[in-house]
């Protein structure tokens, strides 16, 4: 009985939420700040860099480039930084593809005026489940050998 207690939760105490990629500011990532989660959109390692640095090359994941140059190429190819060097044409035109309607997924959904620090809460509706069906369309293509 002790670990029924344990495991004892309210449902409505947990709010599942997702918070702007500060690569392509689209709601990829889980963890707020730091996480160090890639975005499954553009790729980006979520490593703590901010506007205030963007310039700057921090290395480790992201490699050669700054978050300024990473959001260029991810402006200008709909690619994240990695992608936009190492996809071939086929299956390159078919992740931008795949990048593109999941970023009209993410247009669709309704954000809170505040959702860029506080997270925009996960739901259940027609507009989320169509995220959640290009995320895992985007992971097929991206990562299918």
């Amino acid at each position: 009985m002790e670990d029924e207690e344990f495991y004892d939760y309210d449902e409505e105490e947990i709010d599942p939420k997702r918070f702007p990629c500060p690569c392509c500011g689209y709601p990829t990532l889980e963890i707020q700040n730091y996480g160090y989660e890639v975005c499954i959109l553009c790729g980006w390692e979520d490593d703590g860099q901010r506007d205030d640095q963007a310039d700057k090359v921090w290395g480790g994941a992201n490699q050669e480039y700054s978050l300024t140059a990473a959001r260029g190429i991810f402006k200008q190819h709909f690619l994240g930084y990695h992608d936009n060097k190492v996809l071939k044409s086929q299956k390159r035109e078919a992740v931008i593809h795949a990048n593109k309607r999941l970023m009209e997924a993410y247009d669709q959904l309704e954000k809170p005026e505040n959702w860029a620090t506080e997270g925009i809460s996960l739901g259940t509706d027609k507009k989320w489940e169509e995220v959640f069906k290009q995320e895992a369309a985007l992971g097929t293509i991206k990562y299918k050998k």
